[in-house]
């Protein structure tokens, strides 16, 4: 199986929870809705494509919080921008340059606790990868919404046993993720992202904490759907 290199991401499906959880502690009352500028809303779907974009990114309710009042405050600036504020005094310079002064923060931050010199060989990635306390998680997956009738459910579940039955014969693992319903990690081979011991839902971790590299997972139900899990080996991912 060869998965296309990217960089690995976690799945906008798995922030959901989060989301409603960052929304559900803010002062809106609007379901879906994480934030607001004026007549501009953050949506929690659009605020899970922003997270993936932005991985590394710590996914915890803080720092998502923190995102959101960034999203506010350049949201706020692009408004006064059209109506004609020319953006000159330091309080917009200061939020035009935020992104880059916390990334020179945290490259110093980096460099105080591991040193200028700091690398990571192929080798101690290898054994890394081999260990396993963190690993990589590809998934094919198909969607069955609450709405969904039994037959729904059926004709999902029979798809993702289909999918599964060709690639243990043999077949293409990218060209199954091509009929994933997880669109953000099709590009990454099915790539969801990096993960420890109980980072993902618990029927998904673990199934993913039982494959060794290489190995692909039965069907597994959620309550999202229907997924196949696959642990990539190390020369699939790399590069990535």
């Amino acid at each position: 199986m060869n998965i296309a290199p990217a960089r690995p991401r976690p799945s906008s499906l798995l922030l959901a929870p989060l989301l409603v959880l960052v929304a559900g502690c803010s002062e809106l009352t609007d379901r879906g809705v994480v934030a607001r500028a004026g007549d501009w809303t953050l949506t929690e779907d659009r605020m899970a494509v922003i997270l993936v974009s932005a991985q590394p990114f710590p996914l915890d309710s803080g720092a998502v919080g923190q995102l959101a009042d960034h999203w506010v405050a350049a949201a706020a600036l692009s408004q006064r921008a059209a109506a004609g504020d020319s953006l000159m005094g330091s309080e917009a310079i200061e939020m035009v340059t935020w992104a880059a002064r916390r990334e020179a923060y945290l490259a110093a931050d980096r460099e105080d606790r591991l040193g200028a010199g700091a690398a990571v060989t192929s080798a101690d990635a290898a054994a890394a990868h081999t260990e396993g306390s963190l690993r990589l998680v590809a998934q094919v997956f198909r969607g069955v919404g609450p709405e969904a009738s039994s037959s729904e459910r059926l004709q999902q579940q029979r798809t993702a046993e289909r999918l599964l039955e060709t690639i243990v014969g043999g077949g293409s693992w990218i060209d199954a993720v091509a009929e994933s319903e997880d669109v953000v990690s099709i590009p990454s081979g099915g790539v969801m992202g990096l993960f420890g011991p109980g980072e993902l839902p618990s029927t998904l971790d673990r199934v993913a904490f039982r494959l060794e590299p290489g190995q692909v997972s039965a069907v597994t139900q959620s309550g999202e759907g229907f997924h196949i899990l696959y642990r990539p080996t190390f020369p699939e991912v790399e590069f990535q």
